[in-house]
């Protein structure tokens, strides 16, 4: 693989394909609350159906055709990681450590406790932080030192 020096326009294109699959994320997300609760599997495939479309029938090259690929990328990728997760849904191992290292507590929700100290950090950047998942100790937080 080469690596060649970034154009204005590869530049261009490539942040209007990111804002593209944001938006589409989003838009998966609106267009899935629009279905009745009777047909969400239908619905959900309705929304990935249209979003492979999407990424897959525009042609061209320029911003535009990049960003309305992205939508359809996203909706993909939102349908997709959704089907995937009800799909393994209590299925994986809790102590197999390669699934739980890309499925932290196999699928279960994060606990109300470990968002609420994920913002903390995330909104203060001073809050006592050691770079793990877990609260730094008394000790790290006054001396910058970490405990064994």
């Amino acid at each position: 693989m080469k690596f060649k020096k970034p154009t204005k326009k590869t530049m261009t294109n490539t942040a209007a394909t990111t804002a593209g699959v944001v938006v589409g994320v989003k838009a998966s997300k609106a267009a899935e609350g629009l279905v009745p609760s009777n047909y969400e599997t239908a619905g959900k495939a309705g929304v990935a159906v249209v979003g492979a479309a999407l990424a897959l029938g525009v042609e061209g090259s320029g911003p535009i055709e990049h960003s309305v690929r992205g939508v359809g990328i996203g909706m993909v990728i939102d349908q997709g990681i959704k089907a995937l997760d009800k799909a393994l849904s209590g299925k994986l191992p809790k102590d197999n450590k390669v699934l739980s290292a890309m499925f932290p507590g196999g699928t279960q929700p994060v606990s109300p406790t470990v968002r609420a100290k994920l913002a903390a950090r995330l909104a203060n950047p001073s809050y006592p932080y050691n770079g793990h998942l877990r609260m730094a100790s008394p000790l790290e937080s006054n001396t910058g030192l970490q405990a064994q």
